[in-house]
């Protein structure tokens, strides 16, 4: 039986022109998930992104130890 090998966060930064770039970008402006939702959807028309990709982006930048604003409470919200 084989094993699956676990999926570990990396904590390489996101590369330019993607949408784990646009997305973190976004959060760490203090934007709301719509808000991201939104932004991604304008560089990214045909991507899927959910309340739960913003979520899941928000807990990866907290567990490599960035200091993530409040939804909702940056500039520009």
């Amino acid at each position: 039986m084989k094993r699956k090998a676990k999926k570990v966060p990396t904590t390489a930064p996101a590369a330019k022109g993607t949408i784990r770039y646009v997305t973190e970008r976004e959060i760490m402006k203090g934007k709301g998930t719509d808000a991201v939702i939104a932004a991604v959807k304008r560089a990214f028309p045909r991507s899927k992104t959910s309340p739960a990709c913003v979520a899941y982006y928000r807990h990866l930048l907290r567990a490599t130890g960035a200091r993530v604003p409040p939804a909702g409470k940056g500039v520009g919200a």
